[in-house]
């Protein structure tokens, strides 16, 4: 079948404009565009789950808050943090511990986390004996 001609203006016989196709193309790649970036910005922040690396006492995994490990509390360097309410935070290193505990206000955790007062105890597992 063959086109007519409108010398690019884009009209039909009837005067009626329409858009090229090139346009309708673009049009359509900009929207998958806009879907796609919307998606992967969905599942971006859909991913991280909880707010906080809180997991309950008895627990033996979890993810460090430090460095988004997932962390087996059995690692040869893990290390826990202990709260009042229950919950503790499992670090992939006494170094992430550590970093955790001296400024915790700069981590992703709940407001009960960032409060020193409602820790209860500090796990530690020593080098030489695991």
């Amino acid at each position: 079948m063959r086109e007519k001609s409108d010398g690019g203006k884009g009209r039909r016989g009837d005067g009626a404009t329409i858009a090229p196709r090139s346009c309708l193309v673009r049009s359509a790649r900009s929207r998958i565009s806009a879907l796609l970036v919307l998606v992967i910005a969905t599942l971006a922040f859909s991913s991280c789950g909880s707010r906080s690396g809180a997991v309950p006492a008895s627990a033996t995994m979890g993810t460090c808050p430090v460095c988004h490990m997932k962390v087996n509390a059995s690692d040869e360097w893990a290390s826990e943090i202990y709260f009042k309410d229950g919950t503790k935070l499992l670090f992939e290193s006494p170094g992430d511990m550590l970093a955790f505990y001296t400024s915790p206000a700069s981590y992703n955790v709940d407001d009960a986390q960032k409060n020193r007062a409602n820790i209860e105890r500090i796990i530690v597992k020593d080098y030489q004996t695991k």
